[in-house]
């Protein structure tokens, strides 16, 4: 089949990590692995972010005065800070998330590109039915809440067409899916270790949503050591995490292993026994549930969102519903005789090189684009 022109649309100024060096970007990694995935499939991939993006892709960049500098928004000195510099950081980041978007429908209109793909990004859906091919989206999040502005959008272009991380993601709704995508992770660069060491791992935002206080009061009721990796995004001024997390480190058995980039992340989560994921939300997809299982660390996870989608019960992990039967579930584990407990972290690594591995993203990705230029004329009659 003829290689294609792509674009891949990720004009957040959080892409840079010259700028926003401590804050957590997820979409970044994945849209680059992705851009570099579809590269080696051998069509020619413009990526639109960061100039800072090191891919295989062509980088098409925003303004750096927006992305770099700081600049002063006019009227700003009405506000009183914080909320003068948070006034200007959302304008700031609004101008450039709208140049780079522009720059992208520019080159479908000048026959530069045979699909674009917003793959973090809202500001496309405005420009879509103008676009002359066609546009892709990829949603991360939960389906937002009715009477929010995010619903609101999704609403008003239902028509478009969405690509979601998880079946559970849908919860549904009656948009324009054109498919489901599981993300995937360059599984031969993390380590496999066969032999860990006696701790279990938690890792995630410091955000009640992802459930440490329950990791927690699991390890304390099994008596086993509990390593946590992560942070919140200002822990100086977190009530939640002064009031309720900070006390918790405390505790006998606890250890609080901070932020855990690349390599020391893959290291961590390889060498715990089990992987506690209490998640107290429908999470989308859980991105650090197959970074463990790659490493051959069994996942243990309440039932919620995608997990019963990525974790494989009694195979790869176990699915709980509550804190008790997570507790059950890590002492099942350590209870396994090493022959067994060694089959099933080689079936976790299997199940994530089967599943949720960059080619076979890239491909599920690539299959979806040729059905949309096959369809280069899609029905726009309908209203909006």
């Amino acid at each position: 089949m003829k290689k294609l022109k792509i674009g891949i649309l990720l004009p957040s100024i959080y892409f840079s990590r010259k700028r926003f060096k401590n804050r957590i970007f997820a979409p970044a990694d994945l849209a680059l692995s992705l851009a570099d995935g579809l590269v080696k499939l051998g069509h020619k991939v413009f990526l639109f972010g960061s100039p800072e993006a090191k891919t295989k892709a062509s980088v098409i960049e925003g303004e750096k005065p927006l992305l770099y500098e700081k600049l002063a928004r006019q009227k700003s000195s009405q506000f009183a800070e914080p909320q003068k510099s948070i006034t200007t950081l959302v304008a700031t980041k609004e101008a450039y998330e709208r140049d780079l978007t522009l720059k992208a429908f520019l080159m479908a209109k000048q026959g530069k590109l045979d699909v674009i793909h917003s793959y973090h990004d809202s500001l496309a859906h405005f420009f879509d039915d103008l676009s002359p091919i066609p546009v892709v989206y990829t949603l991360h999040d939960p389906i937002p809440p009715k009477s929010t502005i995010e619903r609101w959008r999704l609403d008003k272009f239902k028509r478009h067409n969405l690509i979601s991380i998880s079946k559970s993601q849908r919860q549904n709704t009656k948009y324009n899916w054109v498919a489901t995508i599981y993300h995937g992770i360059g599984v031969d660069s993390i380590p496999f270790s066969p032999n860990p060491k006696d701790y279990l791992a938690f890792m995630g935002r410091f955000a009640k949503e992802k459930g440490m206080e329950s990791a927690i009061k699991v390890a304390q009721k099994t008596k086993k050591p509990l390593k946590i990796a992560g942070r919140t995004s200002n822990e100086a001024g977190d009530e939640y995490f002064k009031k309720t997390l900070a006390p918790l480190f405390k505790k006998a058995g606890i250890k609080n292993m901070g932020m855990l980039p690349g390599k020391k992340r893959d290291k961590f989560l390889s060498g715990a026994r089990a992987f506690l994921f209490p998640i107290q939300w429908e999470e989308p997809f859980g991105m650090v549930m197959i970074h463990a299982m790659a490493g051959g660390t069994p996942v243990i996870a309440f039932n919620r969102g995608s997990v019963p989608e990525v974790v494989i019960d009694g195979q790869t992990g176990f699915i709980v519903k509550n804190e008790r039967e997570m507790a059950q579930a890590v002492k099942k584990i350590y209870a396994m005789p090493g022959e067994e407990y060694a089959a099933m972290r080689r079936a976790c690594r299997a199940h994530v090189k089967k599943n949720f591995s960059l080619e076979r993203m890239a491909r599920d990705y690539e299959k979806v684009y040729y059905k949309l230029v096959s369809q280069r004329h899609p029905d726009r009659s309908e209203p909006l």
